[in-house]
């Protein structure tokens, strides 16, 4: 066993930790000029984990874009990146989610995006911290952020 989990066998400590600001979370629109091309936006979702356990290997950063001004709009297109998780079991970085649209819709009906922390296989973090699963629960003292929503720049 890695010494370094060893010695901080507590879970996350932050997911997603500094994106409450909304500075934090930048879309980056790519234009579908070429059909070549598989994304059609890409929103950088900033993420924070420390020492997260070690049958940990990977989470997952999902996001789904919508066709409205609040968060219940349809949606009209999905992606997701994995995070492979260092030995350490900490990570901070950006992590690149690329976002394809659904069949038929356009880039011009994306309003919003909703971007959500996940394990491997489905489950939110949100989702297994509320069951108790021991490798989603936060820190002491800490404020996780496991699911950020924003509107998409027109």
């Amino acid at each position: 066993m890695d010494q370094h989990r060893g010695r901080h066998r507590q879970p996350v400590c932050h997911a997603l930790g500094r994106l409450a600001a909304g500075i934090g979370l930048a879309a980056a629109l790519i234009g579908a000029a070429a059909a070549a091309i598989a994304e059609d936006i890409v929103i950088n979702v900033p993420v924070e984990l420390e020492a997260m356990e070690p049958e940990v290997h990977t989470v997952l950063v999902s996001c789904y874009v919508h066709g409205a001004a609040g968060s219940d709009g349809p949606r009209i297109g999905f992606g997701e990146a994995s995070v492979p998780m260092p030995e350490s079991g900490d990570f901070n970085g950006v992590v690149r989610v690329p976002i394809t649209l659904d069949a038929g819709k356009e880039r011009r009906e994306a309003r919003g995006y909703v971007c959500s922390l996940m394990f491997p296989g489905g489950a939110t973090m949100e989702a297994e911290r509320d069951r108790g699963t021991p490798g989603a629960q936060p820190s002491p003292g800490t404020t996780p952020v496991l699911q950020i929503r924003g509107a998409l720049p027109r």
